[in-house]
């Protein structure tokens, strides 16, 4: 099962989207089959980076990822500016985003990625990784892995949720 129920309204405010209830992460082929539609990327450029070569339906500026609404999971990279240790420098993303990506995650199934201690985990009642595996709320976790392993230049420790 894709996080998320799925067949949830998504909610209109922040309290409401806290109450979602959230379910395990799966793959593309895996939403395929069990036909919930293609994968979205949102909150991504959508001519640049991994996605289109993955064949991911990608949501970004030119299609507006807030109005993405199923059926498929998604995998959510919202902006992390207004949400990391160095917010107050943040001026131009807009907070509401991240927010918005955690309600489609929950409503839709998927993942969403951003920086190790976001405090957007605290806003939105996100569990935090646990070292402990069998400590995890049934279909509601976080891990954290090191971007390096796929690539990146450097260790960027990343929460997907």
């Amino acid at each position: 099962m894709g996080v998320g129920g799925g067949g949830k309204g998504l909610p209109s405010s922040r309290r409401q989207h806290r109450e979602l209830a959230v379910g395990g992460g799966g793959a593309a082929a895996t939403a395929a089959r069990r036909g919930q539609g293609t994968v979205a990327a949102l909150y991504v450029d959508g001519e640049r980076g991994p996605y289109p070569a993955l064949g991911l339906d990608c949501w970004g500026i030119e299609r507006d990822a807030r109005n993405y609404s199923g059926p498929g999971p998604v995998i959510a990279h919202p902006p992390c500016g207004p949400w990391g240790r160095l917010a107050h420098l943040c001026t131009k993303q807009d907070p509401a985003l991240a927010l918005r990506a955690v309600e489609q995650v929950r409503a839709f199934g998927g993942v969403l990625e951003h920086p190790r201690n976001s405090r957007l985990w605290a806003e939105c009642g996100l569990p935090a990784p646990s070292r402990a595996p069998w400590l995890f709320r049934p279909g509601e976790f976080t891990i954290e892995v090191e971007q390096v392993r796929w690539g990146h230049p450097c260790r960027k420790a990343t929460w997907l949720f």
